[in-house]
């Protein structure tokens, strides 16, 4: 049985070179998206027509308790457990700092603070014991 890795923000540029790289290892892959649902399908077929693992993705906003909640539940029905997280999920406001309004900083805070200490909450519940929290993907291949 192949360990598995849940990466969130798997659809994005950085997710998903580390959803192909640890497919490339042998993980089976569990990705978390957002938005870009094409992006998440192409990735998906692509690590499966490529590599011998499984993935599956899973479509949540990780700064609602609730969605990474149902997230969680529709992991472990579909893999067992995790043996690893990658906390990627991020969003960023490409605009002069004066110009971001509060509301899109709470939103950023959201996402990229409480968003991964809520993912890394829920999935210790249906991680084995040792398993791996990856905060940063920079850490992805180093021991």
């Amino acid at each position: 049985m192949n360990k598995t890795v849940l990466i969130t923000g798997g659809a994005g540029g950085i997710g998903s070179a580390t959803a192909k790289k640890f497919a490339k290892q042998g993980y089976d892959i569990a990705i978390n998206y957002y938005s870009s649902d094409d992006k998440a399908i192409e990735l998906k077929n692509g690590i499966l027509s490529e590599c011998q693992v499984r993935a599956e993705i899973y479509k949540a906003d990780v700064s609602d308790e609730s969605q990474v909640s149902g997230m969680i539940d529709k992991i472990k029905n579909d893999f067992g457990r995790v043996d690893a997280l990658v906390n990627n999920a991020g969003i960023v406001y490409d605009r002069d700092f004066e110009d971001i309004t509060i509301e899109q900083f709470k939103k950023t805070l959201s996402v990229n603070v409480i968003g991964a200490f809520i993912v890394a909450r829920e999935i210790r519940k249906i991680m084995p014991d040792g398993g791996r929290l990856l905060m940063c993907p920079q850490l992805v291949g180093q021991k």
